[in-house]
C-alpha cells in the first residue's frame, strides 16, 4: 500500500537548521558512554544489557532482537549487528549500542540507547499510485487522498493497527491488525486484513480489445510469520478473494458467471541481513514465494517469484549494490488482472515511463552508492516546547549513485529470447530524510534517449 507522507516530507524539508546533539532524555550519563572502550569491553562476557530511551516500547521487544546473549564473548560484529537490528523494528528515530568494561568484576554491559518515534498518526493520506509523479498535474493523473489512524506501536508490543481508505486514483478501503505475537518470544507473528479496492484495469493488449474498466475487488486475509532466528523468517498465507468486472462486456473473468470467487493460499521464504531496511549499504535480502489461487474447474493457476538483493560495502563508504528478481506465472490461465508490468510498480531506469505487459518478469539493477554526507543523527536543539519530543530527533543523508537497470516481461506462449529488453544508465542524487522517506533525482539514458526521474523510496 503506497501512502508515502508528501506533508511529511514538506515538513522534513523546511525544519530548522539548528540541529545539535543525538542523544533524547533518559540516556545514561555521559561519563559511562565516553568511559566505554569498544576493545576492551570485547574481551569480558556480557553481564547485563540495559535499555534508555523507550518509553513506550516494550525491552521485551528490543531485547528478542538481539542477536547476542547473557555470557557471549562479543565481537564487533555482533554490537554492529545489535545496532541496526534494533534500528530495523522500525519504531525509533536513532538507535546507539555502547559496550562498558566492567574492571571489577571483568565483564561487561551492554547499554542500548534509543530515541522513539511518534507512533499514533491521525493520517492524511496523500500519493500517487504507480509512482506516476510527473502525470500529477495533468488530466491522468494517478492522484489519490483520504484519511486513516494508524497505531505503529500498539500497548508498546510493536502490533499496528490501521484503518484507512481513499478516494480518487483506484479507491480503497483497509482495516488491518498485524505482527500480532502468539507466543512469548515474539517468533509466532500473525497478520490479519479485511479490505477492499476499485482498481483500474491497465491491460492494454489483445486481451482487453480495448475496453476500460474496473476491478472491484473484496478480500480477507490471514498471514503466520514465524521467525525462525533474526534473519530468517518463514510465512503462510491464507485468504478469500471476491473479484468482479465493472465492465461485464469484459468476459475476462475466469468464471463465465462473471464472478472470480476463490481461496488462496501462499508460503514464503525470507532472509533478510541488511543494515539499514530504508537504504541498504551491506548485507543481503532474499524472497521466494509461491501462491495458488482457486482449487476449481475455472480458477486455479500459480505464480512463482524470487527476489535476490545483494550490499557489498567497499572502500570510503561506498557499497556496490545488486538485484535480480523474477515472477513467473503457471498451472491454469492467468487472468488479465493478475499481468504484471514494466512502467508501474516496477520500473527501469532509462525507460522509465514505457509500459510493458507480460504473464511474466523478469528484472536486474545495479547501482554504486557514493556517500556525499553519510547519514547522521541531529536533534532540534530550538525546537518549540510543544513539539513533541519524537519530533526532535532526525536523521539525514546524502548518496551520488551510478546505476544500470534492465528488465523484460513476457507471455507463457512468448520466447524469453525473442523479447526486447527494457534498459538504461545513469546517475542521480538520493537524499535520506527522517522516518525513512528517501528521494531521489535522477537522470539515465538507455531505450530512450534521455530522461529526467524523480521518485519515492530506494531503487531496492
Amino acid at each position: 500500500m503506497a501512502y508515502k507522507g508528501i506533508i511529511l516530507v514538506l515538513l522534513f524539508l523546511t525544519c530548522s537548521a539548528a540541529l545539535s546533539a543525538p542523544w533524547g532524555s533518559g540516556a545514561p550519563p555521559d561519563s559511562i558512554l565516553t568511559a566505554s572502550s569498544l576493545r576492551d569491553s570485547l574481551r569480558y562476557p556480557l553481564r547485563d544489557i540495559k535499555i534508555y530511551g523507550n518509553r513506550i516500547t516494550k525491552d521485551k521487544i528490543i531485547l528478542h532482537e538481539l542477536p547476542v546473549h547473557l555470557g557471549d564473548t562479543l565481537t564487533e560484529e555482533q554490537v554492529r549487528e545489535s545496532q541496526q537490528r534494533v534500528y530495523n523494528i522500525g519504531l525509533f528515530n536513532s538507535a546507539d549500542v555502547v559496550l562498558w568494561n566492567d574492571t571489577l568484576t571483568r565483564s561487561a554491559i551492554m547499554y542500548i540507547v534509543v530515541s522513539e518515534r511518534w507512533y499514533i498518526f491521525p493520517q492524511i493520506i496523500l500519493g500517487v499510485k504507480d509512482r506516476g509523479w510527473t502525470d500529477i498535474f495533468t488530466k491522468g493523473s494517478k492522484l489519490y487522498g483520504g484519511l486513516a489512524g494508524v497505531d505503529y506501536n500498539f500497548l508498546g508490543l510493536n502490533e499496528k493497527l490501521y484503518a484507512g481508505g481513499v478516494l480518487g486514483y483506484d479507491p480503497w478501503a483497509d482495516l488491518e491488525y498485524d505482527r500480532i505475537a502468539l507466543n512469548r518470544d515474539q517468533t509466532l507473528l500473525l497478520d490479519l486484513s479485511l479490505s477492499t479496492s476499485r482498481t483500474l484495469n491497465q491491460s492494454d493488449t489483445l486481451y482487453t480489445q480495448g475496453l476500460s474498466f474496473n476491478e472491484i475487488s473484496y478480500n480477507a486475509t490471514g498471514q503466520m510469520h514465524w521467525r525462525v532466528n533474526q534473519r530468517l523468517t518463514v510465512s503462510g498465507t491464507a485468504g478469500f478473494q471476491s473479484l468482479h468486472l465493472s465492465n461485464p462486456n469484459a468476459r475476462l473473468t475466469l468464471n463465465p458467471s462473471g464472478n472470480d470467487n476463490s481461496p488462496l493460499v501462499s508460503v514464503s521464504i525470507a532472509y533478510d541481513s541488511r543494515d539499514v531496511v530504508e537504504y541498504p549499504m551491506f548485507g543481503t535480502w532474499f524472497q521466494m514465494s509461491l501462491s495458488r489461487t482457486g482449487f476449481d474447474q475455472y480458477i486455479h493457476y500459480e505464480n512463482f517469484s524470487i527476489d535476490l538483493r545483494r550490499y557489498i560495502p567497499t572502500w570510503w563508504g561506498i557499497s556496490f549494490c545488486f538485484r535480480a528478481a523474477t515472477t513467473l506465472s503457471y498451472d491454469g490461465t492467468d487472468p488479465v488482472y493478475n499481468h504484471v508490468f514494466l512502467g508501474l510498480n516496477e520500473r527501469v531506469r532509462g525507460d522509465f515511463f514505457t509500459k510493458r505487459e507480460g504473464e511474466d518478469l523478469a528484472i536486474g539493477s545495479a547501482e554504486i552508492r557514493i556517500p556525499l554526507l553519510a547519514p547522521r543523527i541531529y536533534k532540534w536543539s530550538t525546537a518549540p516546547r510543544y513539539l513533541p519530543e519524537q519530533f526532535t530527533i532526525w536523521k539525514f543523508g546524502i548518496y551520488a549513485t551510478l546505476f544500470a537497470d534492465a528488465g523484460v516481461p513476457w507471455f507463457r506462449d512468448q520466447r524469453l529470447a525473442d523479447q526486447q529488453w527494457s534498459n538504461g544508465a545513469g546517475a542521480g542524487i538520493d537524499l535520506l530524510f527522517p522516518y525513512g522517506i528517501v528521494t531521489r533525482f535522477e537522470y539515465a539514458i538507455g531505450t530512450v534517449k534521455g530522461q529526467f526521474i524523480f521518485d519515492v523510496g530506494a531503487s531496492f
